[in-house]
């Protein structure tokens, strides 16, 4: 879709510290191999069928501390989409790890934009939509339909990290 400037993506990137990983970790359950930072998110999220979760939406514990750096990130997605409510959350995938297959269902996910931007990769880490895997480049904007198949794939010694959104127009849902 378009880049994020280097800049932001560096800003975002050194302002994480090890502890941050920990504080609210609960997409752990479902991708062991994955930690999360929840900026504006909701506990619901993986309540498949509650209608509820984009309406739990709420700041999480590292908001003051993210929201300010990912502010013009949301402005860029405002150029390209009409929101008025958002999920977001930075998601890390441990050296060599692996996102099992999938596809994502309830509410939740299938009524939103959902947009990764690369913060920390490379080309070792795949991903998978269907039968096609995909290397998403640091600071791109990518949004893909995440009820269909996928996954991701880290075959190297490196963390990846993604800033993931959902972006809601709840005007539109009614």
């Amino acid at each position: 879709m378009c880049d994020v400037d280097d800049a932001l993506v560096n800003a975002l990137v050194l302002a994480i510290d090890e502890a941050d990983w920990g504080v609210a970790n609960y997409r752990k359950e479902v991708f062991p191999q994955t930690d999360t930072i929840p900026i504006h998110h909701t506990p619901l999220c993986f309540s498949c069928e509650d209608e509820r979760a984009i309406y739990s939406i709420r700041k999480e514990p590292q908001f003051e501390k993210f929201e300010p750096l990912i502010r013009p990130i949301l402005e860029l997605l405002r150029r390209h989409y009409a929101f008025n409510q958002y999920a977001a959350f930075m998601a890390r995938l441990c050296p060599n790890g692996l996102i099992p297959m999938h596809h994502d269902v309830g509410v939740f996910l299938e009524t939103c934009h959902r947009v990764h931007i690369p913060l920390k990769t490379n080309p070792q880490v795949a991903y998978c939509i269907e039968d096609q895997e995909y290397y998403w480049q640091r600071g791109k904007i990518y949004e893909f339909d995440n009820t269909r198949l996928h996954g991701v794939k880290n075959r190297s010694d490196e963390t990846r990290i993604h800033l993931v959104v959902n972006l809601y127009n709840l005007e539109a849902q009614t």
